[in-house]
């Protein structure tokens, strides 16, 4: 199914506006006890590097295989994952934009160099975001 250059930009754009909202609330995850910290940095971690090794396998032009169903089944975990810290209907609305957001691999539509790097820049920068907060913890 091929997608506008609109909705694959729109799909990174949400993916990096979670990221953006969750690295604004970073501290809160400081008040949960150590084992569960060590929990939710595991889960940004892994969401990080799905999204650093989708952004990666784009850069080279390679479909990235299996980061679809990763982000699927780590944006399906959100809730369960930071629901009791951070407002359950503020994790909701990510969850459901991360699901909403998980086909990675409709990036691969893109053609543009311009327009490769600033989906491939995106993806990067939400990875960064999550690895931030994951060790802020």
């Amino acid at each position: 199914m091929m997608l506008e250059l609109a909705a694959i930009l729109e799909i990174a754009n949400k993916i990096l506006g979670v990221a953006s909202e969750i690295f604004g609330l970073r501290d809160r995850f400081k008040s949960a006890k150590e084992e569960r910290r060590k929990a939710i940095s595991a889960y940004f971690l892994k969401l990080s590097e799905t999204l650093s090794r989708a952004a990666t396998s784009l850069e080279k032009g390679i479909y990235p295989h299996g980061d679809c169903q990763a982000m699927l089944t780590y944006s399906e975990m959100l809730s369960a994952t930071i629901g009791d810290i951070i407002d359950p209907k503020l994790v909701s609305k990510w969850q459901q934009v991360l699901i909403s957001s998980h086909r990675l691999e409709v990036l691969i539509q893109v053609k543009g160099d311009k327009e490769r790097e600033d989906v491939i820049a995106k993806l990067r920068g939400s990875a960064g975001m999550f690895e931030a907060v994951a060790y802020s913890m």
